[in-house]
């Protein structure tokens, strides 16, 4: 009997890039872009979903602050002002729907995510950056976030956790990982004991 298999190089390369702006008042803190049978939005929609986090202790008004999925349109979607709809506690969170349905209301964006990777900018009224962020592909129904919401570690869900705090998340690394294997690939008629190695920090 001969055994067949194949061994190759594999390259593994998981990366989020994340560009902080320096006012830490508000941050994007964790996001879906493809949600089939997580929370719904008010008309019963499973919707893609951004979620802020207020650093302050004092509540901060969003009404004028601009969302968008574009960094060379930076005023893509203005939020309206709807009072306390708009409003976001201090410490506390703040979901908005990008569904692409502003008609819906002031917490629905004129865009959806991409989930097969974008961009997600957060702009103040003067169009001074608060956050911004470049992420990769998601599965569906899992999202991605911060490790901790005062740090720039960010990590996958498995179970999401719109409007409370992130746990249990699956640490993403921003460097690419290379893997080599201790043979080259190919057809084998026997076994083989394979070693994979990778550069360590």
């Amino acid at each position: 009997m001969y055994f067949l298999k194949t061994i190759t190089t594999l390259t593994i390369i998981i990366s989020s890039t994340i560009c902080i702006g320096q006012n830490k008042t508000l941050s994007i803190n964790e996001f879906l872009a493809s949600n089939s049978k997580g929370i719904m939005d008010g008309f019963g929609e499973n919707d893609d979903w951004i979620e802020l986090y207020n650093h302050t202790d004092s509540t901060i008004q969003l009404a004028g602050m601009f969302f968008t999925d574009d960094p060379s349109n930076p005023t893509k979607h203005v939020l309206g002002n709807s009072g306390s709809w708009t409003s976001i506690s201090g410490k506390g969170f703040f979901l908005i729907w990008a569904d692409n349905d502003p008609e819906q209301g002031k917490r629905h964006l004129s865009f959806e995510l991409n989930k097969e990777g974008g961009y997600i900018g957060l702009f103040d009224q003067d169009t001074t950056l608060l956050d911004e962020l470049y992420y990769e592909g998601q599965k569906k129904n899992q999202s991605q976030g911060r490790s901790k919401v005062d740090n720039d570690i960010w990590a996958i869900f498995k179970n999401p956790t719109p409007k409370f705090h992130n746990k249990d998340g699956l640490k993403l690394n921003p460097k690419k990982v290379f893997v080599e294997s201790s043979i080259p690939s190919g057809f084998y008629n026997e076994p083989q004991i394979v070693k994979l190695t990778t550069e360590a920090d």
